[in-house]
């Protein structure tokens, strides 16, 4: 757990150098937040979509797409050289990312609570379940890591279109968007739906166990 937590710490210490990052993570949502505040004012728990928001691209750009950014730049050759630990290094992103999401909420809750008068820790609550319930997305998007010459800024060019297109039309075309189908999974509390979430997240994560085990800090352009 000591390596975890360097990574962690590490991965942290990176993050307050790209302040841009974190403040387009929170001024994205708020201004798609004041365009659809009528909607919002009497239906917090719509509120839900935007932290599935936050929690899928903290998941995806942070954990999978960065290590694939790192592993192009050729800097996971000397972490790996010290101490080959793939699965540390995996838990290291994904702790750093629940840091970040977690951020992310507490700021976004407040600019809610100040907008709408909500109850914060109602909203921090909820929310912190929601972005656990989407800890799946993280296994899923690591699997970017084993498909031989996938480039990272295409890969994170690609995954920005499809999630910023899911995030305006918010409003439209809900039944094929993969953002909607997500918060709608979690908000939909009947059995057959909790079965479905417990049974893909345990396929996904087992799926996705052989790719963290066997990651390779070097690409295959750079051998």
């Amino acid at each position: 757990m000591a390596l975890v937590k360097a990574f962690v710490l590490l991965n942290i210490k990176l993050l307050l150098q790209d302040k841009i990052s974190f403040l387009w993570s929170i001024s994205m949502p708020t201004i798609m937040l004041l365009i659809q505040k009528n909607s919002i004012a009497h239906q917090p728990h719509i509120l839900g979509f935007w932290w599935t928001y936050i929690a899928v691209c903290s998941f995806l750009f942070g954990i999978g797409i960065y290590a694939l950014r790192l592993r192009e730049s050729g800097v996971l050759r000397v972490v790996f050289s010290i101490n080959k630990a793939p699965m540390y290094f995996f838990l290291g992103l994904l702790g750093t990312q629940i840091v970040f999401a977690f951020t992310v909420l507490v700021v976004f809750n407040l600019i809610a609570c100040l907008l709408f008068h909500f109850n914060f820790f109602v909203l921090l609550w909820q929310s912190i379940i929601v972005m656990l319930c989407c800890l799946p997305v993280a296994f899923a998007g690591y699997n970017l890591t084993g498909i031989n010459r996938l480039h990272a800024n295409s890969t994170h060019t690609l995954a920005s279109i499809i999630v910023f297109i899911a995030f305006l039309l918010m409003a439209t075309n809900k039944e094929f968007n993969i953002l909607w189908k997500l918060y709608q999974m979690f908000v939909n509390n009947t059995w057959q739906a909790f079965l479905f979430y417990i049974l893909g997240s345990i396929i996904i994560i087992l799926i996705s166990l052989p790719t963290i085990i066997r990651f390779k800090c070097i690409s295959a352009e750079r051998r």
